[in-house]
């Protein structure tokens, strides 16, 4: 993996957890010293999150939008 993948990846995992809306504390720069196997992990794990939030938005929204009529 090149510097530049990495950086992508790294940029990747930034951005997940910025968008995560539960607290996330990690220091962006400990993310140099994880392999690529490991920042891979981290992004897909990130990545599943996002998708089961986004899950559980819309069946709430459903719910509300059911309680309405």
């Amino acid at each position: 993996m090149t510097q530049e993948e990495k950086q992508q990846l790294i940029d990747q995992i930034k951005f997940l957890i910025g968008c995560n809306d539960k607290p996330t504390e990690i220091d962006p720069n400990l993310l140099q010293y994880f392999d690529e196997d490991e920042l891979i992990a981290i992004r897909d794990n990130l990545l599943q999150s996002k998708k089961d939030l986004h899950q559980q938005s819309i069946k709430w929204l459903d719910e509300l939008y059911e309680k309405t009529k």
